[in-house]
């Protein structure tokens, strides 16, 4: 019988382990990276599509936030610029446009935009 030269059941046992241990902790990392990424992105869009211009009523308007804060750069009603700016948290905020945006305007359905510091928010409503 010939001499062979192997590695013994608990050696082979214990390499087992660490490769194991290794790929677990390896698999662990990446899909925290991974969840991460996806579902941070998913939560940022989720409250981006809760923020919406809601209604226009005589010269106020109602814009919903879906964010915790949200900065309003400028508001135009059909390309006139309202002077509306500030600050605003999250629900449905009652903004007074004034009489300059709403006043001679050629349709009943004007384009209003919104620009924030989270992005642009245009709709088309009918005046009450």
């Amino acid at each position: 019988m010939e001499n062979k030269k192997a590695i013994s059941p608990v050696v082979a046992m214990a390499l087992l382990l660490v490769v194991s241990v290794t790929a677990v902790v390896a698999f662990q990392t990446w899909y925290k990276d991974y969840s991460s990424q996806v579902l941070g992105g998913a939560e940022e869009e989720s409250q981006k599509t809760s923020t919406q211009i809601e209604k226009v009523i005589d010269n106020t308007l109602y814009f919903k936030v879906g964010f915790s804060t949200i900065v309003i750069n400028s508001v135009e009603v059909e390309g006139t610029s309202c002077s509306v700016s500030g600050n605003y948290t999250r629900g449905v905020n009652k903004i007074t446009l004034g009489n300059s945006c709403t006043d001679g305007l050629s349709t009943d359905t004007p384009t209003i935009v919104v620009n924030t510091n989270k992005g642009i928010f245009s709709q088309e409503f009918y005046l009450y």
